[in-house]
């Protein structure tokens, strides 16, 4: 470890900058992160307003994953609600922040922009102007860097409950494994009486890493277990949890196994499609470090009441129970229990209400619905990792992506992504293929097509038409988004409502919104760059867009084929040039009149020629308009707000926060203003 005297000796921490920052206020962990009324917002008070916060790092500024950017955790070592911080640098080229020096146990005070990230409060540190961390004191921490607060799961459940533990060491006890392997390095967890779950996350940068390498696993499903981790807000957790939590470890202290049942892996069915006239084998391993006393298989035919099956073991650690034949149509689901010599039990799969493995029975050819329709709430399929084929009309060509969509209609659970290197179909084909499903972070798609398993049916077919949506029926908060998965779909009259919804990154991507809530468009086929260029700019209109609906890292989004896909439209930008002397200086003013009913006008000076972006905000973060976004002469302005969204809503009264970013960060002033009706 670094000593903090040796960095004090070297120079690093310069007083101008620790004079310059102490000329902003000095706030609380609870200051910053207590809302003023819950039942209006979970934002930070102090929203834009630039502070100072004293603490103790409990990380270090690359522990945290959260891409390019360093960020570590702020805390009161006593522990308790309201007690932590997340400390976000978005531009890890500012070195002069003396962040890269943090190491966990220093004593610092950290000035920063109080910002929300998806519902988050966190402290982005100024670096225009740059103000280095101050290096108070240093102490050795202990076993956890900060006390963690045991609390029981069901206040993590709500906004309410839950929003004090926001970032602060936690720890649940007797938690239940349910699935330890949700995709993309979460899993997820319930209490011990089966009444709440949430999901376990790789926020370490190290576990990322190593699930991201396939190197890690979570423990074992039904393991019961001590969890500490860091409480996450995620509004995206499923099911229903508000909160994630993220141990900072796989193994002790933050992992704690309390007992060992039966581990329950690789359960098969044979056969994988079965018809009226099939009995069901369904077989699994099964291990302990003792014995194994009993194992049965249970299964429900149409949401019936669940029958047990005893499994019998033909070798060693290996399993076979059957389902009778049931009558075409019938959905059956399953699951598997297992009981050892210490009476400790175990069930696969762990979620036996939201996740259980079912199948339907078909005497003809398994449909694309039957693929990609889960009625139990969660996105699997039933014939996950299974040999399935089925057939539908091609909707994409293979130029545009490499592989291609297929549909049989446009309705729900009609579309399937066919993850195809070997053939190049035209849209209008009718194919038949067959494939293993597979479930890609999530995202169901048919792999492995080999040579043999590919004909087309014939040419020349219709392709569906895309079924029309609103933004906010498809999006990542709606519950009817899962069933259009892969279907192709379009968004009419829509705004550009977030040009860079992963800034200071661009991966392409942009946000639209009709009014009825906000959803991504995605750059993956190779013929539609999406907004790498920056074409796309907050307050474009859209006359139409058009693609697959996908599921990617956590959000749905619109995937176009190509340019046709998009009609744009043209912008939506009030700005007047005052003229007069020449500014020496930027500066935004106070908007006047203020409070304001129904316009207000907002002043500001550029000394030099630059991308300008003029945009109002609510105290949740989210964009309300932006008034200004192009580039502009040195000069004085003036631009105007009549209180409506970029829908030409009429918005409500209360206090809106108005920004002034310039050149990406150059220059970049946030001031408040209340709006009274």
């Amino acid at each position: 470890m670094k000593s903090l005297q040796l960095i004090l000796l070297c120079g690093v921490i310069l007083s101008t900058s620790i004079a310059f920052s102490q000329t902003y206020p000095l706030k609380t962990f609870r200051e910053v992160q207590e809302p003023t009324d819950m039942s209006v917002t979970d934002a930070s008070p102090l929203l834009g307003d630039t502070i100072r916060v004293s603490g103790v790092a409990a990380t270090g500024p690359r522990d945290i994953w959260i891409g390019a950017r360093w960020s570590f955790f702020l805390v009161d070592t006593a522990g308790g609600p309201w007690s932590s911080l997340q400390i976000v640098q978005h531009d890890s080229f500012a070195t002069d922040t003396d962040v890269g020096l943090v190491e966990p146990g220093f004593g610092i005070i950290v000035t920063g922009i109080v910002e929300e990230f998806q519902s988050a409060t966190q402290l982005a540190v100024l670096t225009n102007p740059v103000v280095a961390v101050e290096f108070i004191d240093q102490i050795t921490l202990g076993t956890f860097p900060q006390r963690p607060v045991e609390i029981s799961m069901e206040l993590l459940q709500d906004t309410s409950t839950g929003e004090q533990y926001e970032e602060v060491l936690v720890k649940l006890s007797n938690v239940i494994m349910l699935n330890n392997d949700v995709g993309s390095g979460e899993a997820l967890i319930g209490s011990s009486d089966g009444a709440f779950q949430i999901s376990l996350e790789d926020w370490n940068r190290e576990i990322y890493d190593c699930f991201q390498a396939n190197s890690c696993s979570w423990p074992p499903n039904s393991f019961p277990m001590d969890v500490v981790g860091y409480i996450r807000d995620k509004t995206n957790d499923a099911p229903g949890a508000r909160f994630m939590i993220a141990p900072w470890s796989l193994d002790l202290p933050y992992i704690d196994v309390l007992a060992k049942p039966p581990i329950i892996s690789n359960i098969l069915r044979d056969p994988a499609v079965p018809s009226s006239t099939d009995a069901v084998t369904v077989t699994a391993g099964i291990l302990d470090d003792g014995a194994v006393e009993a194992a049965s298989l249970h299964y429900s035919v149409d949401n019936g009441a669940y029958v047990e099956v005893p499994m019998s073991s033909p070798s060693p650690d290996f399993y076979s129970g059957t389902v009778p034949a049931q009558s075409e149509n019938s959905l059956v689901k399953y699951y598997i229990n297992s009981i050892d010599d210490e009476e400790f039990g175990s069930i696969s799969p762990g979620d036996t209400a939201r996740a259980p493995l079912f199948y339907i029975v078909r005497d003809g050819a398994l449909t694309i619905h039957d693929i990609q329709y889960n009625p139990f709430g969660s996105s699997n399929s039933g014939y996950e990792n299974m040999e399935v084929t089925t057939t539908g009309i091609v909707t994409s060509d293979s130029i545009q992506y490499g592989n291609y969509w297929i549909q049989d209609g446009n309705g729900a659970w009609s579309g399937l992504q066919i993850n195809d290197f070997l053939n190049n179909p035209s849209p209008g084909d009718l194919v038949q293929v067959t494939g293993i499903v597979n479930e890609n972070f999530g995202f169901t798609r048919l792999d492995a097509i080999v040579s043999g398993s590919y004909s087309v049916l014939s040419t020349g077919n219709p392709v569906p038409e895309p079924r029309v949506f609103s933004t906010g029926d498809i999006n990542t908060n709606a519950d009817s988004a899962e069933a259009y998965e892969s279907v192709l779909i379009e968004v009419r009259d829509v705004i550009v409502s977030n040009e860079l919804p992963d800034d200071p990154g661009n991966f392409g991507e942009f946000s639209v919104d009709d009014g009825s809530g906000e959803i991504r468009v995605d750059d993956l086929s190779p013929v539609f760059d999406g907004n790498n260029n920056l074409e796309y700019s907050n307050g474009d209109t859209i006359i139409y867009l058009r693609g697959y609906l996908l599921w990617s890292f956590g959000n749905f989004k619109i995937v176009p084929r190509d340019t046709n896909d998009v009609e744009r439209g043209g912008k939506f930008i009030s700005v007047k040039d005052e003229g007069g002397i020449m500014p020496e200086e930027y500066m935004l003013s106070q908007n006047y009149p203020n409070p304001f009913n129904p316009q207000t006008e907002i002043n500001y000076s550029l000394p030099v020629t630059g991308e300008v972006r003029l945009t109002v905000y609510n105290l949740l973060g989210q964009r309300v308009v932006t008034i200004v976004n192009e580039i502009q002469q040195a000069g004085n302005y003036r631009a105007s707000w009549n209180g409506h969204d970029e829908f030409g809503k009429s918005v409500s009264s209360g206090i809106y926060l108005y920004n002034l970013n310039v050149s990406n960060g150059k220059f970049s002033e946030t001031k408040k203003m209340l709006l009274l009706k």
